[in-house]
């Protein structure tokens, strides 16, 4: 797995003392002035580090250097809840006691945390946590696709470790000469839950790429590696359910009745979610197969994706739920597509370019193609009697303190915009209360 990092930046949010242990750790030395240098403003470090001649007997060093690097970044850019997860661990023991200010953000931003594990817990740790943040920002990108199946009661251990390694380079055709030297399967049960996350890599063929490096100006050809990549995760705390299906029409007190209705008792089940490059989903399906036969379970059946009933929005009056318990002050829907039924193939996309509620612009809209062209007045009203059905909304929330959080829905997708953990937490929350998802 590879996360790039900016230095001039990323050194930024770590402390001269937490910084310089890191380098003294490897060996190096920058020659900077470490009792003068100001993190916020410096870029001294930077662009030494940049502008670094590595040695050859250096190389290996350098390289693991810039892993941890790498690894600490990916803790300062998650959209995952890195404290929550770092907590997590050092409630269930799995790395010791944290400083009494560790939730201070002003003290401890998300880069000098990732410092302090790796200073204090070492680079395994380091890495476990990184890989949980990894996998868990993928599956908020809506990358990962879930399958369910009866429970899988496996242990993890060394043999299963291996038996997947065989069998995922089995599935990829990897020659035997390479396997010792260019792939790698790691397994991590999440402290404290009944989820196991497990990461397959394959550094793949030497490919000619034109490309440039992050301190070079002037694109080049370069030889490089692309890996495969496999993360899934296995969580037995799951239920297959078994609702009953139903029919919804437009109204909303159909939806809202609908969505409400007692489900029938499930069964315990496992799920299994992941994430692959480049397959498609026939071959993925397959993946998918291989992968619980191995832990022992039998073929799993594909999770259907979230649907969600946009019909609501057809109608001009509809108000969002009230959210001011989240700190939301204003909800608008600020775009709209519809497909007329007469239309099927054709989308009209409406939107209101000062955020307000859209409707009004599509009744402007109508307004001027059907009326101030031709010098008359019209029934714009019947702009919402006609058939047609809602393809797209997009809604806009405002905070007390004036933060913008905005998303998509269609019928099988949701567009989060790469917000974070506690931002998707009020996305879902307000999707929740509209009653739409079917």
């Amino acid at each position: 797995m590879i996360f790039k990092y900016k230095p001039s930046s990323f050194f930024k949010g770590i402390s001269n003392k937490r910084l310089k242990a890191i380098f003294d750790k490897f060996g190096f030395e920058l020659d900077v002035d470490w009792e003068k240098r100001n993190p916020k403003k410096d870029t001294t470090v930077a662009n030494k580090w940049v502008a670094y001649n590595v040695p050859e007997d250096k190389r290996k060093a350098y390289n693991r250097l810039q892993e941890v690097f790498q690894r600490i970044c990916i803790i300062a850019n998650s959209r995952t809840n890195s404290l929550a997860v770092i907590k997590k661990q050092a409630a269930f023991g799995e790395i010791d006691k944290l400083p009494e200010d560790f939730d201070d953000d002003a003290k401890w931003c998300k880069a000098e945390r990732g410092a302090y594990i790796y200073l204090e817990e070492g680079f395994d740790t380091l890495k476990k946590i990184s890989e949980f943040l990894y996998a868990k920002d993928i599956s908020y990108s809506d990358h990962m696709v879930d399958y369910q199946t009866d429970r899988i009661n496996f242990t993890p251990s060394e043999d299963l470790r291996k038996r997947l390694e065989t069998a995922l380079s089995d599935f990829y055709d990897v020659p035997e000469e390479d396997r010792e030297t260019r792939v790698k399967m790691e397994t991590y049960p999440m402290a404290g839950t009944e989820q196991n996350y497990f990461f397959y890599t394959k550094d793949g063929n030497i490919e000619n790429i034109e490309m440039r490096l992050l301190n070079e100006k002037e694109i080049e050809l370069k030889q490089v590696r692309r890996p495969y990549t496999v993360v899934f995760t296995c969580d037995n705390n799951y239920t297959i359910k078994t609702a009953k299906k139903s029919n919804i029409d437009n109204n909303q007190d159909m939806i809202s009745e609908v969505n409400s209705a007692p489900e029938e008792k499930g069964k315990p089940g496992t799920l299994l979610s992941l994430y692959v490059e480049g397959l498609r989903p026939k071959k993925r399906d397959e993946l998918a197969e291989l992968i619980v036969a191995i832990l022992g379970g039998v073929p799993p059946k594909r999770v259907e994706e979230t649907s969600y009933n946009l019909e609501c929005f057809a109608d001009p009056q509809y108000g969002l739920p009230d959210m001011s318990d989240f700190g939301i002050k204003e909800r608008c829907v600020k775009r709209i597509g519809i497909v007329a039924a007469a239309n099927p193939d054709d989308e009209m996309v409406f939107t209101n370019l000062q955020k307000k509620s859209v409707y009004d612009s599509m009744r402007r809209c109508f307004k001027w193609c059907r009326a101030d062209s031709m010098g008359a007045e019209s029934n714009v009203e019947r702009v919402f009697a006609q058939p047609f059905s809602v393809s797209l909304i997009s809604i806009v929330m405002t905070t007390i303190g004036g933060k913008t959080i905005s998303f998509d829905l269609r019928k099988h997708s949701c567009n989060r915009h790469n917000y974070p953990e506690d931002i998707c937490k009020i996305i879902q929350t307000l999707i929740d209360r509209m009653h739409i998802i079917v």
